[in-house]
């Protein structure tokens, strides 16, 4: 397959504009304001999301735009290169996943990192960033920190070994979800930038 480097493509290095500065809850408040939110987050069964991502592993870079689109426990996520191009195509639910590459390869495993990894060379934390990556902890898993914003929303978030950053929300206040994550667990770096969320799948 191609190989797509730099992590600086696709405007990850972008500042997001056209989110509001909210003021912040009355303090005190903000703990009954995540329970809110991550309820209505979690509420919600059809979802996608337009953005791109990078990844860092030591030395090594790649970048790649992102369209992730779910509805119930099923995902389906293109990944594409800087033109526009298919790399990937990954499909799945907990379990049983598949890969189809740009080469019209097939590929198939019970684990999307594991799978990705043996098919492109890299991987993405798929069962985690499922939920990461709208502002709220894996279910049933262990949190090993978390910090909330004064919007109750929240700011950093530790499990399953990652260390996660969240630098900017969308504008909605009741269902806020993240526009720009930044991901960490030892040498790899991974940095999501939402361009567009869309609640109907």
């Amino acid at each position: 397959m191609r190989v797509f480097r730099g992590i600086a493509a696709l405007g990850l290095a972008l500042t997001l504009a056209g989110c509001a500065n909210l003021p912040s809850l009355p303090q005190g408040t903000e703990e009954a304001a995540w329970h809110r939110h991550e309820a209505a987050i979690l509420a919600g069964t059809q979802w996608s999301l337009d953005g791109s991502f990078g990844l860092r592993v030591g030395h090594r870079g790649w970048s790649a735009g992102l369209r992730w689109r779910e509805a119930d426990d099923r995902y389906h996520i293109d990944i594409y290169d800087p033109l526009g191009r298919t790399v990937a195509v990954l499909a799945g639910r907990p379990g049983d996943v598949t890969l189809r590459d740009d080469r019209g390869r097939s590929y198939r495993a019970s684990s999307a990192a594991g799978l990705m990894k043996r098919a492109l060379g890299w991987s993405l934390p798929v069962s985690g960033l499922r939920y990461w990556i709208r502002g709220v902890p894996v279910p049933g898993m262990p949190v090993e920190a978390r910090r909330l914003d004064g919007r109750g929303r929240l700011a950093q978030l530790r499990q399953s070994g990652w260390d996660l950053r969240y630098q900017d929300y969308d504008y909605d206040t009741v269902n806020a979800r993240p526009m720009r994550v930044v991901m960490t667990h030892g040498d790899v770096r991974l940095v999501v930038v939402v361009n567009q969320w869309d609640d109907r799948g």
